[in-house]
């Protein structure tokens, strides 16, 4: 997986690209943002030992 962080000449908005040689998805800077959020907790909810 390659993940790239663009902005085209002239535009102000910032994107992430998440891609593979089959598949690709591309979010804005501010999605990727929570979309990280959400994920970290995912992920530690999933790998937390339970008490």
């Amino acid at each position: 997986m390659t993940i790239a962080i663009y902005r085209r000449v002239g535009s102000h908005e910032t994107w992430v690209a998440i891609a593979n040689d089959t598949h690709s998805v591309e979010v804005s800077l501010e999605s990727a943002v929570r979309l990280s959020g959400e994920l970290a907790a995912l992920l530690n909810e999933v790998t937390t030992e339970p008490a």
